[in-house]
Parts: C-alpha cells; structure tokens; sequence
C-alpha cells in the first residue's frame, strides 16, 4: 500500500507542478499581453492624432484647390483693383507691375501704395485674404511717408494662383 500511496502523493505532486508552472505561464503571458495591449492602445492614440491632423490638411487642400479654382479667366490686377476700390484706396495705389513667375498657374505682381493708415493696411490685407480665390502675399515692404510720417508706404509682391485644368 505504500507504493501506492506513493504513486498517489508522487501524481499529486506532479499536478500540483504542473499547475504551478501552467499559473505562472499565464501569468507571465497576460502580463506580456497586457503591456502590447498597452502599446497597442498607444498606436492607438497616435494613429488617431495623425488621422486628425490629416483630415484637417485634407479640408484646407481642398479649400486651396476650390481658391485656386474660382479665378476663372480674370487676371491678378482686376482682383488688386477691385480690392482697392472697394476699401477706398485706388487712388493711394501707384504703382502695379506684372513681373514673371517660375509657374504657369502663377500670376505675379509688384504694387505700390503711398499714404496709407495703418486701418487701410489693415483692411487691404484683410481683403487679401478673404478673396474666393488664392492670392498670395510673398514680400511686404513698408515704410513711413516722408511728408506724413503717421501714414506708411507700402510696396508688396502678391501671387494669384490658378488651377492646372486652365493650362490645358
């Protein structure tokens, strides 16, 4: 009977090994599990973030392509004229000259302002950037009249941008 005993002890011994070593198994594999869960979750996070900000590059591209777009067949001096017509300051403009551009789809110009106040500035810029379509302020110069110090000169670059369907 002693051997049988033995034999019992001895598989219930084993058993319990085995048990042992199959919890820290598994212990060790949910820890594994949950620290890629973690890196998972913060693949996560940052995928999101980065679909985020692509989504919102996406909508401007497409707000710049719709700019680019609305120009039609007018030139870059109609839309310069119309801006300064309408806060009041085409006399102020003296001086407008088309200068080459490296694109096609570009149209560039010099423009030259005398004896603006800074609200006139103010607004010209502002209509600027509120065109439907893309104009473009690449180099702004200004400099205090001589005779009216309080009011500046202003000479600009601005770009009107077109799409590539015009150009076929």
């Amino acid at each position: 009977m002693s051997e049988g005993m033995d034999r019992k002890t001895l598989m219930v011994l084993g058993a319990a090994v085995v048990s042992v070593l199959m919890f820290l198994g598994s212990l060790v594999w949910s820890g594994s599990a949950s620290s890629r869960l973690s890196e998972v979750e913060k693949a996560y996070v940052e995928m999101s973030r980065v679909g985020g900000e692509l989504r919102g590059l996406r909508t401007r591209v497409d707000s710049l392509e719709r700019k680019a777009g609305a120009a039609g067949d007018k030139g870059l001096l109609t839309f310069v004229e119309q801006i300064a017509e309408s806060i009041g300051v085409k006399e102020k403009l003296v001086s407008q000259k088309s200068i080459p551009s490296s694109s096609p789809r570009e149209e560039k110009a010099e423009l030259s302002f005398e004896k603006l106040s800074l609200n006139e500035l103010g607004n010209l810029l502002y209509r600027i950037e509120a065109q439907p379509v893309l104009l473009l302020v690449s180099r702004v110069v200004m400099a205090p009249s001589f005779d009216e110090p309080n009011l500046i000169m202003l000479d600009m670059t601005v770009s009107l941008v077109k799409s590539g369907n015009e150009d076929k």
